[in-house]
């Protein structure tokens, strides 16, 4: 998969991640995780102008995992 497809995947998951978060009451700890998630967001969406290292690119798409786990953990 090259890096636009895996841009466009972590651009969608994290809209998902965002969009999951705004039907939630705002508390300090989901107001932290809109913040993490719109910073790398706009990392991500970076990317189609400086492309990021592999590492970089592994280290965003565990991110995005830790944000939709986390916010599963809230909906709870």
């Amino acid at each position: 998969m090259d890096i636009s497809d895996r841009r466009a995947l972590l651009l969608e998951a994290l809209d998902s991640a965002l969009k999951g978060l705004s039907t939630i009451p705002q508390d300090a700890t989901v107001v932290q995780l809109i913040v993490d998630a719109q910073h790398l967001r706009e990392e991500v969406a970076a990317w189609a102008t400086k492309p990021p290292t592999d590492e970089r690119v592994a280290a965003a798409e565990k991110h995005a995992l830790g944000l939709h786990v986390a916010v599963g953990e809230v909906r709870r």
